[in-house]
């Protein structure tokens, strides 16, 4: 019986800090207007984001030995700007490397042999549970 009463009153719901809850949150097509909402809330008006599709978030390097790169949330805009938004709980080893690497790898994916480097924006941006 005491079990039945406490979970009526413990509010039911999902962590977003955690990577199903995050995940669940951001990137789905449902939720998308609250995708558009964050990033344009933390571009502070340097940009406006008015429409993102949602992309596959594994991105696979160009070479056999290269690393696969699983990203919490991809999205694009019609232009082919790309908006990479990462969770992170607690401080990681080298996560501004790793930061710095997905966004170029994001970068690099935009050139083909022959092409110019007219290189669409990628913005990466990271939410922590710390401070750097």
């Amino acid at each position: 019986m005491e079990t039945k009463e406490r979970e009526k009153r413990e509010p039911k719901g999902m962590n977003p800090f955690t990577d199903y809850g995050f995940k669940r949150l951001f990137d789905s097509e449902p939720n998308t207007d609250l995708v558009i909402d964050f990033i344009n809330g933390v571009l502070r008006g340097e940009r406006v984001v008015t429409e993102v599709r949602h992309i596959n978030s594994e991105v696979l390097p160009s070479a056999s030995e290269g690393k696969v790169v699983f990203i919490d949330v991809l999205c694009k805009e019609e232009d082919g700007t790309s908006f990479l938004v990462e969770m992170q709980r607690c401080l990681k080893p080298n996560l501004l490397q790793r930061l710095l690497f997905y966004g170029c790898r994001l970068l690099s994916e935009q050139k083909h042999r022959g092409e110019n480097y007219d290189l669409q924006p990628v913005y990466v941006i990271c939410l922590l549970d710390t401070n750097i």
